[in-house]
């Protein structure tokens, strides 16, 4: 049981897979839209071209200042209870890799990114960062998470399915995928 436990463990740090909604020109407290509006930039500068161009410029490692409202920890709190108490935080950037970053629509000011990343990648400061680099503002609308290490979200088991039997199916079925 240890091992197994250990080997769920392993499958968290692998790489992931995610899909967003982008909302350009507004930068919010929490890099999502359950934060308050601190700035609105113009948006309509941005081009296909130009958005397409910046998105690969994040391919491969890159350095990422994590957000302050995350679970990351500074002498044991976590930064999120910091931030909330008001503290000014210095946070470190730290190395992720992002294997692949793919435009899916633009609609402005929104679009869809479909992002393959290392374990520690923070999407809210990917899209920060991507709102910085063309000019403007940007934040996470929504987010799917579409992939976990060998686990797809295709695969899944759907509501309607969930049972006790077909769980531990699922499982069984599936924990050989963590030692491929």
């Amino acid at each position: 049981m240890e091992k197994t436990a250990r080997d769920w463990q392993i499958f968290l740090r692998e790489r992931n897979g995610t899909r967003r909604l982008v909302n350009l020109a507004r930068q919010q407290t929490l890099m999502t839209v359950k934060g308050t509006v601190t700035s609105i930039k113009p948006f309509d500068h941005i081009t296909l071209h130009d958005l397409k161009t910046i998105l690969r410029s994040f391919e491969g490692q890159i350095l990422q200042t994590p957000p302050s409202f995350s679970a990351l920890k500074k002498n044991g709190r976590r930064l999120s209870d910091l931030a909330r108490q008001g503290m000014v935080l210095d946070i470190k950037p730290r190395h992720v890799v992002i294997h692949s970053i793919t435009l899916d629509s633009l609609l402005p000011p929104f679009f869809t990114l479909s992002v393959h990343c290392s374990s520690g990648t923070y999407i809210r400061s990917l899209v920060h960062d991507i709102g910085s680099k063309v000019r403007s503002a940007a934040h996470v609308r929504a987010l799917c998470r579409t992939r976990q290490g060998p686990f797809v979200l295709a695969d899944a088991l759907k509501e309607d399915d969930w049972s006790l039997q077909k769980i531990i199916m699922a499982i069984e079925m599936f924990t050989p995928k963590l030692h491929d």
